[in-house]
């Protein structure tokens, strides 16, 4: 199944995407948000981490080039949580297609997978991903102190979560809803 807004469009992992997928992950900012050891990615590693149903190519719409990443990292259908993270290529960020591709996954999640709660979480040293969290409405929940060794120091992971009425009943995400970024409905299927 696809997930498609106005501008992206997320669709299910391929073996194909592999390539692109290594390249992105490679990079050194990717490098230090995903890979906890100082090894590459490989496409083995790859179709192993995200050859699942829980993963999504973020794809720019239009053209249907693939743009960045949008995953379910966890789902708990028993306890109706779920966990997501993604990544945008840095010449795609800042023109609204991270909003897009999150509140589509988000969408899926309360929609689709019918959660009461979505968590994200993201190193204290990633500002942008921090603000980003925020400004989508989620709230901070903790912080697990020293979590990650990276560069010599240690660093934090900050724990934030979204609950369904949360999302339902922000003004923002409603007015995306409005202005035709998001149809409504359940879910937003596309086919591929």
């Amino acid at each position: 199944m696809c997930l498609a807004g106005r501008n992206v469009v997320l669709r299910p992992f391929e073996k194909k995407d592999s390539q692109f997928l290594e390249a992105l992950l490679n990079g050194w900012e990717a490098l230090d948000l995903f890979r906890v050891d100082s090894l590459l990615w490989t496409s083995e590693d790859i179709v192993q981490q995200f050859g699942d149903l829980r993963s999504f190519i973020v794809e720019e719409r239009t053209e249907r080039r693939p743009v960045g990443l949008a995953r379910i990292v966890e789902h708990n259908p028993l306890q109706k949580r779920a966990e997501i993270g993604g990544y945008l290529i840095e010449q795609q960020r800042h023109q609204g297609l991270g909003w897009e591709a999150c509140l589509l996954l988000l969408k899926y999640c309360y929609d689709y997978l019918d959660v009461a709660r979505v968590e994200t979480r993201v190193f204290s040293t990633n500002e942008p991903s921090l603000a980003f969290a925020r400004t989508l409405g989620f709230r901070e929940e903790g912080t697990l102190r020293s979590y990650l060794a990276r560069g010599g120091r240690r660093i934090d992971l900050v724990v934030f979560a979204l609950l369904d009425h949360e999302f339902r009943g922000s003004c923002r995400i409603q007015k995306l809803l409005a202005a035709g970024m998001l149809e409504p409905g359940q879910p937003m299927p596309m086919e591929s």
